[in-house]
């Protein structure tokens, strides 16, 4: 009798909950839906379509509705090549992808969750960039959907942005139109940070308390919003997941003019006028496929316009985690096939070319258990350890703290912590987006990581409570989040030397 009761009460409480309340934005009236214990509101127009005239232009004021608008279901994603999930298939997680909206150029929406939707809560508030090489991706992916966070007092916000040709092609015809030209995508996502200022209080939010973040291609966004001048006071807190190893861009605003003149050649096109006239369909069609940096006319972020200057150091008042993963790299990758010396020189001579003898002494297979297949992989995970740590070598002694981490969980049926593997766990959605055969070590770890997450959320500071301590970076040490939670100095000092000489040397091995 007392399980009937239980339940009846379950289904009462589930069935006739009050509606998320209306929430006035500046383009009108919103209405949510519950997700759990907090209220989603979903699909919100955060800038006009960027189509006909508006396509390759920065993004401008959406327009008003009129009566309540219902917002409870994603809006379209952006353009892209192949289905939005496609590119979980590089790192064994196609599963992880909740089914997708249909892709339009009309895709400038974003998605708030939020435990209190009312004007004056005062909520820390956290703003996501997804991956997918600026090629492909989606703010509604399962990973990171945001009802975990908004039950722990933080009103979380996603986004879609501009993608490939769409958001990243440069053309000397838009310059001369309107003194810049490529970085249509990044226009979106500070576009996304302005409409947080000005409305997220009406969530609950609080629009000096905003923490940005993003994953892959996301978190070299991150980092890029670090550097732009136009994004000052916007955000105060930074997160940097996954962080890139290959292709994040920039690329100079001379290559990228090269390849929208060669693009719009292939596209048959004499004048700006005749590319804004093709269908989005047919110009996607005319794209390179797979991920951009492997083809030269890929589209990636531009630096030496005027959104992003050539040489813009990133603000040292922000402080940051950031961080990448053991096995960050796709099973199909060279590093992965490596089975003896004469296939770990040839990862040494691809990552490292004339400076290959200086990092051998490091990757000798006998620091690795004698495996030259473990010395491959740790290059991937040691590069973007060392790009973070020489940058904050060069961070004045007054910088924001800045905090890195090394991802060492497989989750599984994955061969390794691969590339964005930890947002599952991170933003407490394994059920989602976990897969199969989860244990009761899963989701005891992503309530780990969660809490270091929510508190730096909270206070710039991931540390608190029982959890084992997370040291600054400045003190030389990475915490290893995942299998164990424990800082550790991974770059010895002649290691770091080695990188640091390389890098002034021109060498590339972390975010450019």
């Amino acid at each position: 009798m007392f399980r009937w009761a239980v339940l009846l009460a379950m289904v009462a409480s589930t069935s006739f909950a009050a509606p998320p309340p209306i929430v006035k934005v500046e383009g009108g009236l919103l209405a949510g839906k519950q997700d759990g214990a907090t209220s989603a509101y979903l699909g919100i127009p955060y800038a006009a379509p960027p189509v006909g005239i508006n396509r390759w232009r920065a993004p401008q004021h959406a327009p008003a509705w009129s009566g309540v608008r219902p917002s409870s279901e994603f809006g379209a994603n952006c353009m892209q090549a192949g289905p939005v999930g496609a590119r979980a298939a590089l790192f064994s997680q196609a599963a992880a992808y909740r089914p997708q909206p249909a892709v339009s150029e009309d895709c400038l929406f974003l998605n708030v969750w939020t435990p209190a939707a009312a004007p004056g809560a005062r909520l820390p508030v956290l703003v996501f960039f997804h991956g997918g090489g600026w090629n492909r991706g989606s703010g509604s992916e399962s990973s990171f959907a945001g009802a975990p966070m908004a039950s722990q007092g933080v009103v979380m916000v996603t986004a879609n942005f501009r993608l490939g040709l769409f958001g990243f092609l440069a053309h000397q015809a838009l310059l001369d139109e309107a003194g810049d030209t490529g970085n249509y995508g990044l226009m979106d996502q500070i576009a996304v940070l302005n409409w947080v200022k000005r409305n997220i209080a009406a969530f609950g939010g609080d629009p000096n308390q905003v923490t940005l973040a993003g994953q892959s291609a996301g978190a070299a966004g991150v980092r890029f919003m670090m550097s732009i001048p136009a994004t000052d006071g916007l955000f105060k807190r930074a997160i940097a997941e996954s962080t890139p190893f290959w292709g994040a861009g920039p690329i100079s605003l001379n290559e990228a003019l090269a390849r929208g003149a060669a693009f719009a050649d292939l596209a048959h096109a004499k004048t700006l006028s005749e590319l804004r006239a093709m269908s989005a369909k047919d110009l996607l069609a005319l794209a390179p496929p797979g991920l951009p940096r492997t083809n030269a006319l890929g589209f990636l972020p531009v630096s030496g316009d005027r959104l992003l200057p050539a040489g813009a150091k990133e603000r040292e008042d922000v402080a940051m985690i950031a961080g990448t993963n053991t096995d960050d790299i796709g099973v199909d990758g060279q590093e992965w096939n490596v089975s003896d010396d004469a296939g770990l020189q040839q990862v040494l001579n691809k990552h490292f070319k004339d400076y290959a003898p200086k990092f051998a002494v490091f990757y000798r297979p006998a620091l690795y258990g004698g495996s030259a297949t473990d010395a491959a992989r740790a290059i991937i995970s040691d590069g973007p350890a060392a790009e973070l740590a020489l940058a904050e070598r060069g961070r004045s002694p007054n910088a924001a703290p800045v905090y890195t981490y090394l991802w060492t969980h497989a989750r599984p049926g994955d061969f390794g912590a691969v590339h964005s593997s930890e947002l599952a766990y991170v933003y407490q959605n394994l059920p989602l987006a976990g897969g199969p055969n989860l244990s009761e070590q899963d989701y005891l770890i992503s309530k780990e990581i969660n809490n270091y997450w929510v508190n730096f959320i909270k206070t710039g500071n991931p540390n608190g409570h029982t959890l084992p301590y997370w040291p600054e970076a400045r003190s030389g040490e990475t915490m290893e989040l995942g299998d164990h939670f424990a800082a550790s100095t991974r770059l010895t000092s002649s290691k770091l030397e080695t990188y640091q000489d390389y890098a002034a040397h021109g060498g590339k091995f972390g975010l450019p």
